[in-house]
């Protein structure tokens, strides 16, 4: 779930795993399989308790106006309008609080340089990066 809070877009491969992960060893998985046999879908012993890629395509199909697709777009725009130093900050603020909320980083009492192996350095002049 961390990937959506990056606004990163899933693909169809990592949701199915997400939905398989999800389901897994609980009452839904269980319920998967009685649906696939009580429909004759998929009586391969070794795929009854996984969602397929062909379950997950047909539900992005029958839910699509209500997910939305992130293909990409093409757009005009004038980089001096967006590259400014506020949408920047806002940019990395949010960035920041995803990946310690998602505990990917954390946070340091004190900001402190550090060097490409992240070893700590008292000097801005060894660092690598920003404090």
């Amino acid at each position: 779930m961390c990937m959506l809070k990056f606004r990163q877009a899933l693909t169809s491969a990592q949701i199915k795993d997400l939905v398989n992960s999800a389901i897994d060893r609980t009452e839904y998985q269980q319920k998967l399989i009685d649906y696939k046999k009580m429909r004759n879908i998929n009586q391969d012993e070794k795929q009854l308790d996984r969602v397929s890629m062909r379950c997950v395509h047909g539900f992005m199909k029958w839910w699509k106006h209500v997910i939305g697709s992130m293909r990409p777009k093409r757009f005009e725009l004038d980089r001096s309008q967006w590259a400014t130093y506020s949408n920047f900050k806002e940019m990395y603020d949010a960035l920041e609080e995803a990946m310690l909320e998602c505990q990917i980083a954390q946070k340091l009492p004190q900001p402190t340089w550090m060097d490409k192996e992240g070893n700590v350095v008292q000097s801005e002049a060894d660092a690598f990066g920003l404090p």
